[in-house]
């Protein structure tokens, strides 16, 4: 299982995100950022499942939750709250009422570009 932090703010300030990785830092964690279009979500990195860790993030004022993803690759899992968010994607819309097929192994040349496969 991995952990997604989700703030209740599109993104964290410097300040707030500091004062999460400080926090990951004492359990031996870091905090990956996944930036998307809408809001950014956080990644626990490192033996995240320690209740005590979590427990302490969500507790935040500036988080809305923290949300366990049992499938690594599956961003908006189907059993997920974030499932029913909608995404875009090359003008394609995808929400809880449709699906759109995506890659797990692929990565951002740079800010703007196209998609490329990731070699594994």
């Amino acid at each position: 299982m991995y952990n997604m932090i989700i703030p209740k703010a599109r993104k964290l300030t410097d300040s707030q995100l500091e004062e999460i990785r400080r926090i990951a830092s004492e359990f031996d964690c870091d905090i990956g950022i996944v930036v998307g279009a809408s809001r950014n979500i956080y990644a626990i990195l490192g033996e995240e499942r320690r209740e005590l860790l979590i427990n302490r993030i969500s507790g935040l004022e500036y988080i809305d939750r923290v949300e366990g993803v049992d499938a690594p690759f599956k961003l908006m899992d189907r059993r997920s709250a974030l499932a029913a968010n909608e995404i875009s994607i090359g003008g394609v819309t995808a929400g809880s009422h449709s699906s759109l097929p995506a890659s797990a192994r692929s990565t951002p040349r740079s800010p703007g570009s196209s998609w490329r496969r990731r070699p594994p």
